[in-house]
C-alpha cells in the first residue's frame, strides 16, 4: 500500500549578493558566485531555488501547494522516472575560476550559514555564529530533458504505476532543466572562543540532510577552532525550472512544444517534500 509522507522543507542557499549584506535572495546570491563560470543564466522569474540535492533534478515531478501560503512540493524524484540514461541530456560546463572566492558577512553570513544545507534546527543555529563565510565552485552547468524520450518512459509505465497515476492528476509541473554545481566549497571563520564552542557540536566528518538522501551531505572539517571548511563529495542540483505537463498532451499540452515554456515563480515561495513510502 502507497501512503504519502510530508517530510519538510528543503533548505535554500539563501547567500546575500555582496559583502554588505544588503540582498538576501538565493538567486542574487548564485548571480554573484557564478560570475567566476563566466555564467549569467541566473536571473529572470522562472527559477526556483531549491537548495542542494543528489537526487532532485531534470525529470522531477512537482506541484505548486494549493496550501495557506502556497509554494512547490516535491512529488517525485529525478530517478523515479525510468530510463533516465535516454532522456537526461548533460548540459555545456561552465568553468569556475579556481583561485577566485566570494565572500559575505554581517547579515549575509547568517542566512547563508543557516540555509547551506537542510540541517536540524540545532546545527544551524550553530552555523549561524559564523563571522563571515568564503565560497567557491569549480563548475556549473544547466541539465536538461529530452521531451520524446521522457513523454516515452513515462507512457511505458504500467496504467497503475503510482508514478504515473500521480502525474494523470491536474496541475503536475515537471523540471525541464536544472543548475548542477561541482566542487562546491565553503570556509566559515569564527572568533576562537564562539569557534571552540561550535567544534564541540560539530565535529569533523559528513554533515548528514535531514531529508536523507534527498539532500547533499557536505564533509566538514576544522582549522583550530576557528574556521570551519564545508565541501561537498558529489554534484548537486540547486536550481531549476518547471513546465506544465499531463498524461493527454505531454509537453505539447502547454502549446509551447518542443521549447516548453517554464511556469513563473512565486516570490518568496516555501518548498516542500511529499515522498511516498511503501507499506
Amino acid at each position: 500500500m502507497n501512503s504519502l509522507k510530508y517530510v519538510g522543507l528543503i533548505s535554500s542557499f539563501m547567500l546575500a549578493v555582496s559583502v554588505a549584506g544588503c540582498r538576501h535572495d538565493a538567486k542574487a546570491a548564485w548571480a554573484d558566485v557564478a560570475k567566476d563560470c563566466a555564467f549569467s543564466d541566473l536571473n529572470g522569474e522562472k527559477i526556483l531555488f531549491f537548495g542542494p540535492s543528489n537526487s532532485i533534478g531534470p525529470g522531477s515531478i512537482w506541484r505548486q501547494a494549493s496550501e495557506a501560503g502556497g509554494g512547490y512540493r516535491v512529488r517525485w524524484e529525478s530517478a523515479s522516472v525510468p530510463s533516465g540514461a535516454e532522456w537526461m541530456r548533460n548540459g555545456s560546463e561552465f568553468q569556475c575560476q579556481g583561485n577566485n572566492i566570494t565572500k559575505f558577512t554581517g547579515a549575509a553570513t547568517t542566512t547563508f550559514a543557516s540555509d547551506i544545507a537542510p540541517l536540524s534546527a540545532e546545527l544551524k543555529a550553530e552555523l549561524e555564529k559564523a563571522k563571515s563565510v568564503e565560497v567557491k565552485v569549480a563548475m556549473m552547468k544547466w541539465d536538461t530533458l529530452v521531451e520524446g524520450p521522457f513523454e516515452q518512459a513515462v507512457l511505458a509505465l504500467p496504467a497503475d504505476a503510482p508514478l504515473k497515476k500521480d502525474l494523470a492528476k491536474p496541475g503536475r509541473l515537471v523540471m525541464y532543466r536544472a543548475l548542477l554545481i561541482r566542487g562546491f566549497e565553503a570556509k566559515l571563520s569564527f572568533d576562537t572562543v564562539v569557534g571552540g564552542d561550535v567544534s564541540a557540536k560539530i565535529k569533523d566528518g559528513v554533515l548528514q540532510s535531514i531529508n536523507g538522501e534527498l539532500g547533499a551531505g557536505l564533509n566538514a572539517r576544522w582549522d583550530s577552532n576557528k574556521n570551519l571548511y564545508l565541501s561537498s563529495p558529489s554534484d548537486f542540483y540547486v536550481a531549476g525550472e518547471l513546465v506544465e505537463f499531463d498524461m493527454d498532451g505531454g509537453f505539447a499540452s502547454g502549446g509551447n512544444s518542443p521549447f516548453s515554456e517554464p511556469v513563473d515563480i512565486k516570490a518568496d515561495a516555501d518548498i516542500g517534500l511529499e515522498v511516498r513510502s511503501q507499506q
